[in-house]
């Protein structure tokens, strides 16, 4: 059996963001257009307990990610921990932050319960890629 998410809590709902308004064998969340949905439990991901109030709070957050990254690199830790290091603080938005670092894939990888640190290699192969395609989509444009 499942455990419970809290009422109140952020979820990951196909990619965007949810506040979870009611729980029981259907999980009413509210995005953030805000539309209300009822889906199954296992149709979202639990990123913080909360409480949220407004997906409004979701603001970007600043914060340290590439120190975290050195500190963790080729390591594994959590989106709480991850949150932690890199903003000092585990709240709905640095776990909402936390998240889109890891779905950026620079850095991080991995799934929220899971998150590896990818290697200085990789980081840069990452930043080469993306390089190339900025300087593609540059010269089409021209």
């Amino acid at each position: 059996m499942e455990p419970a998410i809290p009422q109140n809590s952020l979820v990951l709902y196909k990619k965007q963001p949810a506040c979870v308004k009611r729980c029981g064998d259907k999980v009413e969340i509210l995005l953030p257009q805000g539309k209300i949905l009822k889906v199954r439990p296992k149709d979202v991901v639990l990123l913080h307990a909360g409480p949220l109030s407004s997906l409004d709070q979701l603001q970007p957050q600043a914060g340290e990610v590439k120190t975290a990254w050195e500190l963790l690199e080729g390591g594994v830790t959590t989106l709480d921990e991850l949150a932690e290091l890199v903003y000092g603080a585990h709240t709905p938005a640095t776990a909402w932050s936390a998240w889109q670092l890891l779905e950026d894939g620079l850095y991080f990888r991995g799934s929220p319960a899971r998150i590896r640190a990818c290697s200085e290699q990789e980081v840069a192969r990452e930043q080469d890629r993306r390089r190339a395609r900025a300087e593609q989509e540059k010269a089409r444009g021209a």
